[in-house]
């Protein structure tokens, strides 16, 4: 099995050696002592009462902590200057929100575990009590939407600089740990990325390869919402491009639309191919292996989104294994530094807009659907009624149509859709049920959908599709639908991001985004974010012959059943 060696991203920065890096490898005691000096850093600058409040130049305070570090190995004396550190800064006011004793074992046991100085574990155990808290650093308003106004980028940022390296990794990590409503579903556990990535950060001396770290740590988010690819990164490992697109379907790659026929046609390459391995790599785990340390995902069915990415290298040509006549033959692909369209031509899609199929069955593409269309439609059948609707969320929803708009005509009583968890202000830690009636941004509607009517505009069944493509507003969407007592949802798992996104800057001005609320159901403990929306009926999509309409023949037989 051969990899280009660009492609082992992250796996090649843990385990390089001092061919690329001048200096020794960090020792075990490095990582505890800047593990320790980042935890502590982190407490104080959500937890402190003046340091909350953005009384000091907090990164310019790591940057020197680290400073005096960097001779020190035993841990008593580690110990002893984060005890000077931690005392520079005044804590008479503190204001201890619960006795001393009942500290908050999970989030805060590092303090016991990681220090042996009682004078230290004393007063960080006091900082973690602290209920009068500032928000600097944080903010949270009255509908529990966070934001972080304060977190500029470092001035002459220096990637060869370790310590400013360092400070991008905790400044990232603390801010997840006491702010992301989901941490809980990172790709790891929280904590066990601190050794990992502060051995990496050190090592990651040169541009490439702080941005591939810088990549691998973004991704342990395991957010659909997170996105982040630099230009270097590109660049280096997905110089060259395939002239034509592809959909994952069934662990092979469909060639879905072409960009160039001409160049296409030279390397014999047809829509409807379906490519099962590259570099003799099978699809599904050339993903996993290439993909997964490089782009975020809350669930695999959403990381296949990326994986037009598979087919671009670093070289101009790749090798692919595609299955013909039932039979999987190798080939060489030629692929182009620069897309230049020419003779372009994509898979047919035979349902759009507002269709009727039969009878009066219709189809409603939620992408395209306005307010106006959809008054129109419902009002021009409320005399008969539709038999039986099919909407179409694959492609998600638009910003022309509010989900009270299309459900109250889909849901004849007033329906609570979603239970939300927020962030709470000036609590680090700490989240509650957002009691709004409705969230800022693009979600701007109440958790409540529907309206008592005594017209049924749907006398069948409502067929909802969905697929990896149906996320974020698409899936508050879907969930406002599926509380129509006649919703059957069909589909593949959704992206797994249902709610808003907020965002931070890192210190060299990467900007960092994630979800910044928690969604579930109202009946289930279950959370979508990460799960995605609930499914009746799973596709099964082939990719021989594959197309789009797949899911609406499907749903077709589906309804033929009731």
């Amino acid at each position: 099995m051969k990899y280009n060696k660009l492609y082992l991203c992250f796996i090649i920065v843990i385990t390089f050696t001092g061919k690329v890096f001048s200096k020794e490898l960090p020792t075990p005691s490095d990582l505890t002592k800047y593990k320790k000096a980042g935890l502590v850093w982190g407490l104080l600058k959500y937890k402190h009462p003046d340091v909350s409040l953005g009384k000091y130049n907090w990164d310019d305070e790591f940057l020197k902590l680290l400073s005096d570090l960097k001779d020190l190995n035993q841990d008593t004396a580690v110990d002893s200057l984060l005890l000077r550190f931690v005392s520079k800064f005044d804590s008479n006011k503190i204001a201890l929100g619960v006795e001393k004793e009942d500290t908050y074992a999970d989030d805060y046991e590092w303090i016991t575990t990681y220090f042996a100085n009682a004078e230290l574990k004393k007063v960080l155990v006091e900082i973690s009590q602290n209920n009068k808290v500032g928000d600097y650093y944080a903010k949270v308003d009255n509908q529990n939407y966070i934001s972080f106004p304060h977190e500029d980028s470092l001035e002459k940022f220096d990637v060869t600089n370790y310590e400013h390296r360092l400070l991008l990794f905790y400044k990232f990590w603390n801010t997840v740990h006491y702010w992301n409503v989901n941490a809980d579903l990172t790709k790891n556990n929280w904590f066990s990325i601190l050794d990992t990535y502060t051995k990496a950060f050190l090592e990651a001396a040169d541009y490439y390869n702080f941005e591939l770290v810088k990549s691998s740590m973004i991704s342990e988010l395991h957010d659909s919402h997170t996105y982040y690819l630099s230009n270097i990164v590109n660049d280096s490992l997905f110089k060259f491009k395939p002239n034509f697109s592809v959909a994952y379907v069934n662990d092979s790659l469909v060639v879905s639309y072409i960009f160039n026929k001409n160049k296409c046609d030279l390397d014999n390459i047809s829509l409807g191919d379906v490519v099962t391995k590259i570099n003799g790599v099978p699809i599904k785990e050339d993903l996993l292996t290439r993909l997964s340390t490089l782009f975020s995902a809350s669930n695999f069915n959403f990381l296949t989104r990326f994986s037009y990415y598979l087919l671009c290298q670093a070289t101009d040509t790749v090798e692919v294994t595609l299955l013909r006549n039932g039979v999987e033959v190798s080939q060489t692909i030629h692929l182009s530094e620069k897309l230049v369209p020419e003779n372009s031509a994509g898979l047919a899609r035979n349902y759009v807009g507002i269709q009727k199929l039969n009878n009066d069955d219709y189809y409603l593409d939620l992408s395209t659907l306005t307010k106006k269309q959809c008054d129109s439609f419902f009002k021009a059948n409320k005399q008969k009624g539709v038999r039986n609707l099919i909407l179409d969320l694959r492609k998600n929803s638009n910003l022309e149509l509010l989900v009270d708009q299309l459900c109250d005509y889909l849901i004849p009583e007033k329906k609570e859709f979603i239970k939300v968890i927020g962030a709470v202000a000036k609590s680090p830690l700490t989240t509650e049920v957002v009691e709004g009636s409705g969230l800022v941004s693009l979600l701007a509607s109440p958790f409540v959908v529907g309206k008592t009517s005594k017209v049924t505009y749907v006398t069948g069944k409502i067929i909802l599709l969905v697929n990896a493509n149906t996320q974020s507003r698409g899936e508050y969407f879907g969930m406002a639908i599926q509380q129509a007592a006649n919703c059957i949802t069909i589909g593949t798992q959704t992206a797994g991001s249902p709610m808003n996104i907020t965002d931070f800057n890192l210190p060299d001005g990467t900007p960092v985004y994630f979800t910044s609320f928690k969604a579930f159901y109202p009946d289930s403990e279950v959370c979508v974010q990460q799960n995605g929306l609930k499914i009746d009926y799973e596709v099964s999509l082939r990719a021989k012959n594959y197309s789009f309409d797949q899911y609406i023949d499907f749903a077709l037989q589906v309804l033929n059943n009731y």
